[in-house]
């Protein structure tokens, strides 16, 4: 193992990424990380092995050359960006990682909304269901709704059913987020 492999390798072990539930049972080197930071944008992160195993990036993909260069390219509906980056939570300074193996591969559609616009969007909406409870129509449909939850509670098939699928214990994972 040559020294500057070495030095990659202490840099993502020091990263937050190292330090990750998952990152104490798993090959960081190996395994990719999946992102979607934004609503309709995903983003991959992992070594270029780990990257070029899962098979997201095409094969035919000129890889940036040096340091942080970044490769974009789009295709009728996605816009894709391929770069070099300091994995999360590792410190020092930019230039200690010009040659670490950890990049991201980003993609995201090209008639997306800004997202600017697209939080506005969901915050009206927001504003407008908030509204819209406050009203009569709207205080109908929550007893409405109450009263159709209770119903359900002594709904015998609809329990055997809600049996089978445990959503008790799905819920309760996933509240534990």
């Amino acid at each position: 193992m040559d020294s500057m492999t070495k030095t990659c390798d202490s840099q993502i072990a020091g990263s937050k990424i190292e330090k990750l539930s998952a990152g104490t049972v798993l090959d960081i080197k190996s395994e990719i990380i999946v992102r979607t930071p934004y609503h309709c944008i995903a983003e991959y992160q992992g070594t270029r092995a780990a990257l070029e195993a899962e098979g997201v990036i095409p094969a035919e993909t000129k890889w940036p050359d040096t340091g942080f260069d970044r490769v974009h390219w789009s295709d009728d509906m996605i816009e894709y960006t391929l770069f070099r980056d300091r994995p999360d939570g590792a410190t020092g300074a930019k230039k200690l990682f010009v040659a670490v193996d950890w990049w991201r591969f980003g993609f995201s559609p090209i008639r997306q909304k800004p997202y600017q616009q697209v939080d506005i969007e969901q915050k009206k909406k927001a504003l407008e269901d908030a509204i819209f409870r406050d009203t009569a129509e709207g205080m109908r449909l929550i007893q409405k709704l109450f009263h159709d939850y209770r119903q359900s509670e002594n709904d015998a098939a609809y329990q055997k059913f809600r049996g089978l699928l445990d959503i008790d214990r799905m819920t309760s994972r996933r509240m534990s987020r």
